[in-house]
């Protein structure tokens, strides 16, 4: 359906398409100014000088995330590595991309989010089992607001083979492990700081005035007539981010 109103601004999942545009543009050594026409030309922009207002907010804030990444961006990546990992029943196939002589290097523009620094964390164990040769067995993940590296892993197929089992469990059951709130719990559970983990897990799941909370989902409130947030929550939280939380260097989430 055509909008009935002309836009003079861009929704949340536009704004950040663009920018993650502008930052492959950026990464390229490319000057931003020169992707506004571009840019107009996809129609995305408002039209006239408010679209051009728009276009240079969003530019500031890629401008901004690339000078915390490009210091650490590396000068070359490799060829993509197809592996096969063997883990007892599991075949693990797949390739790892965003691989440097230093290690995996990855990088989201956004505030860290518990999803994306598991998909980390489960392709450095991969890397780790894989031990591929001329390869450091480390990863680095930079977002807006943290900057991660993981150190080799010794473990890592026992690790791995312990998600394994937690998927294969999920595939047959539910598993009270929920993206933004698990984080939220296992984050203010293993930081050691002031924040309380019972209130950080009932603020992610309930959420508030600037965000939605996770127990709005419609899927879970199928699935659970009362928030889920019991020991078993808790303890599977933990089971999944201690490991995580143990091999990073400065040992915060």
């Amino acid at each position: 359906q055509l909008e009935t109103r002309e836009p003079f601004a861009l929704d949340g999942l536009q704004a950040w398409s663009l920018r993650q545009q502008l930052l492959s543009y950026r990464l390229q050594g490319k000057d931003l100014n020169d992707a506004l026409t571009l840019v107009k030309a996809t129609g995305v922009l408002p039209q006239g000088s408010v679209g051009e207002q728009v276009f240079y907010e969003q530019t500031d804030q890629v401008e901004t995330f690339a000078d915390k990444l490009l210091p650490d961006y590396p000068e070359v990546f490799l060829t993509p590595l197809a592996f096969k990992c063997d883990i007892d029943d599991f075949k693990i196939v797949g390739q790892l991309e965003g691989l440097s002589a230093e290690g995996l290097f990855n990088y989201r523009m956004g505030k860290t989010k518990g999803n994306q620094l598991l998909n980390v964390w489960l392709r450095h164990l991969i890397l780790n089992c894989v031990q591929p040769r001329g390869i450091q067995c480390e990863s680095r993940l930079i977002t807006e607001n943290n900057d991660y590296t993981f150190h080799a892993v010794a473990d890592a197929k026992i690790i791995l083979k312990d998600l394994l089992d937690l998927y294969w469990q999920g595939l047959q059951q539910p598993l009270s492990f929920f993206s933004n709130t698990s984080f939220a719990f296992a984050k203010a559970s293993l930081n050691g700081g002031r924040a309380n983990p019972e209130t950080a897990m009932h603020n992610a799941w309930e959420g508030g005035q600037f965000i939605t909370g996770e127990g709005e989902d419609l899927y879970y409130q199928q699935l659970y007539s009362t928030p889920p947030l019991n020991e078993q929550f808790k303890a599977l939280a933990l089971a999944v981010y201690e490991p995580l939380q143990a091999h990073l260097v400065g040992g915060k989430l």
